[in-house]
């Protein structure tokens, strides 16, 4: 909080001593809080306290009140002649701006329904609010305190009670002064980073340079969506250019996109379809709790589709937030998994059950490095880059963007052309080991190793070739395997059959022959010549490592590339759809 600094002479401390007098009401206050609230700050004026004040009775009042003290007191028998005329907290003195939301409170329930001074229809309309009176959250408080801050109340250093500070002249051409308003949390930076102030340092953008041609900014969200942690990726810090051109392109997008199934688990790909990201609005930053970086109109949040276009102040909590920088969305999207959906009245029945059936069986954590990786490129793919001002739009996210085949379906097109179509086993194997052998083989495919793999195995390099389960790839929980030679196939091979028991994408008959097969196998494998699994162990390696003549590999490039060309091409309209919340 804002404190006075230590004692100094008193023609020193640039405190308003006396006749300073103001509504407690803010423009803002309609936006931030209830009716009720908003009523009863209409009727309570800040003062400074003066000799007069000081010296009044008090009776009960537990510190002593000193000249210059802020109170905030009645409008209707604040020029009560007598004081006895007056009611029970007709005139308060909070200790702390912290608590001028519960001396507000106080006088609410134990003064305006008293006070002999308070009009009759007012009495009446508050009578009328407690019936749709909701109660208030922490963003209430919060709200207040901010609302304090910007009236020049702050709190006295080694002292109880609250001073006012004089305001600073208005410069000329000031901007709006609702700006001055906002004090939208975000997402703390990574540990370590200290700037000294907000507008001279930032993250270093890393969404790559973007088109600076400006669109002018929607007037609504409809014609275009914490503890924090702090444990996020390291954020790469620069000096920002005073002259840097901020992308002014507003609206909003969902961060769901078709390949995040093969890189996310079921849990975090459905909380990426029930979460958007989109630009905020004065009332989104009106109602936010305040940290150490301001939010502004047009920066990124990351919010819920189903209660978005709810009026900010009736969502529940962690509906909406904004992360620092698109490396901080994975962090804001589990904050709003872990501290809104259970809580948020819009999501649908169907949606919730599916939500907790997810949770259930997801494991905890995630792939490490490369899931969260994949959460930066994801972002940077619907259009987000880093600012100095937080996150933007780097383009319009109305418009789609080109169907142009991205390098991931290419290096998939490139694996699949010379990977998975390589034969494991051939039907002349059949008759020289276990059939239980062979069929397990049957089920497994070529594959190559890449980042998203890069979990446990951290000394395997990009592109070494291994095998992964048929039945689950492409799946974020696939079962991979890299050995490392002939032996280690032989020796690991019961890991194979282990999984394909467990594995939920295998079909239930497969299993049932699986288990019928291996019950016959040493059987079968006393009537095969010594030294026969060896071979076959040995012919599979070959085959596995063995690189496919280059006129093969081409012909199967262009005979898988072109379906998946064309997918991807089919699928960019749904890439960009966002059904309207």
């Amino acid at each position: 909080f804002n404190t006075l600094p230590p004692v100094m002479e008193q023609d020193q401390r640039e405190v308003i001593r006396e006749g300073s007098v103001q509504l407690l009401a803010q423009p803002q206050d309609r936006i931030a809080l209830s009716e009720t609230l908003c009523v009863i700050r209409e009727n309570i004026e800040v003062f400074v306290a003066n000799v007069k004040d000081v010296e009044a009775p008090a009776p009960g009042r537990k510190h002593p009140v000193v000249v210059g003290q802020v109170g905030l007191r009645c409008i209707h028998c604040s020029h009560a002649k007598k004081h006895s005329d007056k009611v029970k907290r007709a005139t308060c003195y909070p200790s702390s701006i912290k608590r001028i939301y519960r001396t507000v409170i106080d006088m609410k329930l134990d003064h305006f329904c008293h006070c002999p001074f308070v009009p009759l229809h007012l009495k009446q309309r508050l009578e009328e609010l407690k019936a749709t009176n909701t109660r208030s959250t922490g963003t209430t408080m919060q709200y207040f305190v901010r609302s304090a801050k910007s009236m020049g109340m702050v709190d006295a250093e080694g002292a109880s009670g609250v001073r006012l500070l004089p305001q600073p002249e208005p410069e000329v051409e000031q901007k709006e002064s609702t700006e001055s308003m906002t004090f939208a949390s975000v997402d703390p930076p990574p540990a370590g980073f200290a700037p000294s102030s907000f507008e001279e340092r930032e993250p270093e953008a890393s969404g790559g340079s973007f088109d600076s041609r400006a669109h002018s900014p929607e007037e609504s969200r409809d014609q275009s969506l914490s503890a924090p942690s702090t444990s996020s990726m390291d954020t790469e810090i620069h000096q920002f250019d005073s002259n840097e051109e901020i992308p002014e392109f507003t609206g909003i997008a969902s961060l769901s996109l078709p390949e995040d199934k093969m890189s996310l688990s079921p849990l975090r790909c459905f909380l990426r379809q029930n979460v958007c990201a989109f630009s905020a609005t004065e009332e989104d930053i009106a109602v936010r709790t305040p940290t150490t970086f301001s939010v502004v109109v047009g920066q990124v949040g990351i919010g819920c589709i189903h209660c978005l276009k709810l009026p900010a102040k009736e969502r529940s909590n962690r509906a909406v937030c904004f992360p620092f920088s698109i490396g901080r969305i994975y962090q804001s999207v589990a904050d709003i998994q872990r501290f809104h959906f259970t809580e948020c009245k819009m999501v649908p029945q169907e949606v919730r059950d599916r939500f907790v059936k997810l949770q259930s069986k997801s494991s905890k954590g995630s792939k490490g490095l490369a899931t969260r990786q994949y959460w930066v490129s994801s972002a940077k793919k619907i259009g987000l880059v880093d600012t100095s001002k937080g996150i933007r739009f780097g383009r319009d996210p109305a418009v789609p963007s080109a169907p142009a085949v991205s390098l991931d379906i290419l290096a998939q097109v490139a694996s699949n052309a010379t990977t998975v179509n390589r034969p494991l086993v051939l039907p002349e194997d059949k008759g020289k080991i276990a059939e239980f052998l062979f069929v397990v083989m049957q089920q497994l495919q070529p594959c190559r190793f890449t980042e998203a793999d890069r979990n446990k195995r951290r000394l395997k390099n990009v592109g070494c070739i291994g095998v992964e389960c048929k039945h689950c790839a492409g799946q974020v929980e696939s079962r991979k395997f890299f050995w490392s030679s002939v032996n280690a196939v032989e020796s690991n091979f019961v890991s194979v059959h282990t999984h394909m028991m467990e594995c939920q994408h295998v079909p239930q008959p497969l299993k049932d022959h699986l288990a019928q097969l291996k019950a016959v196998r040493k059987e079968q494998t006393t009537n095969l010549k010594p030294g026969s699994q060896k071979a076959f162990f040995a012919r599979v390696w070959e085959r596995l490592h063995t690189e496919p003549s280059e006129s093969d590999a081409e012909a199967s490039a262009e005979e898988v590339a072109a379906p998946a060309v064309a997918e991807q091409v089919d699928t960019v309209s749904d890439k960009m759809a966002f059904v309207s919340v």
